[in-house]
């Protein structure tokens, strides 16, 4: 069973079909798949998978991480994570674009966070603040 095959199965077993929707598309990078919340106030998650390692995985707006094929209890705590809210973006933007990004998800296996960008002590005025509701 593949890593996909595997987040699909475990979100069906955890949710309702009727809260979330998959699309799977295939790249010239690799595979990308889609899986979007019904509730808009929720975060869609994406993944992309190459026929090499590591999986590249992108959760709300901002949290960017790559994690190893192999590493599937990761990948399903942050999983369980999403769908229960428990994802925190911080971006600061200016006319639209983001300059800086700081993102956490609290799993049970402990807090991950990512940052992208310069950082510096950018104004408070600049920063926008999104939390995610859950799937269900």
């Amino acid at each position: 069973m593949n890593i996909v095959d595997l987040v699909k199965i475990h979100l069906e077993e955890r949710l309702p079909v009727e809260t979330f929707s998959v699309s799977d598309e295939l790249s010239p990078n690799g595979r990308c798949i889609t899986i979007r919340p019904t509730n808009p106030e929720a975060a869609q998650m994406t993944f992309w998978i190459a026929d090499i390692n590591p999986i590249d995985l992108l959760l709300g707006k901002a949290f960017a991480t790559e994690l190893e094929l192999s590493d599937t209890q990761r990948l399903i705590a942050m999983v369980d994570a999403v769908i229960a809210g428990q994802l925190k973006d911080h971006i600061w933007t200016i006319c639209g674009r983001t300059i800086y990004s700081r993102s956490k998800v609290i799993t049970h296996q402990g807090t991950m966070t990512v940052r992208n960008g310069i950082p510096f002590a950018y104004p408070p005025w600049l920063r926008h603040d999104r939390s995610y509701a859950p799937y269900n």
